[in-house]
């Protein structure tokens, strides 16, 4: 049987290391790229979920060939639409 594809979640993937919500952990952000790269060489699609609302965070994660990506979840994207009405 073959893997038609990865997809990386940040808060299991840190969670399983011991180490949950450090997403800047040198440790962490090594495992993303060493599974990224394997996923490449072997051509299976590669996706990573990007928890934080961040149109600059996707477009990198794109550049990075991230094939697939979930992008945020509703819950953040509502506290950040609330959070900008709040300071406008």
């Amino acid at each position: 049987k073959k893997v038609n594809g990865v997809f990386i979640g940040p808060y299991d993937l840190t969670a399983s290391m011991g180490i949950p919500g450090k997403f800047e952990n040198d440790e962490y952000l090594n495992t993303i790229e060493i599974i990224k790269n394997k996923c490449l060489k072997n051509n299976i699609p590669c996706g990573l979920h990007i928890i934080e609302p961040d149109t600059k965070e996707l477009e990198k994660r794109i550049s990075q060939n991230f094939q697939i990506i979930g992008f945020s979840l509703d819950a953040k994207m509502i506290e950040n639409s609330c959070q900008k009405i709040k300071n406008f």
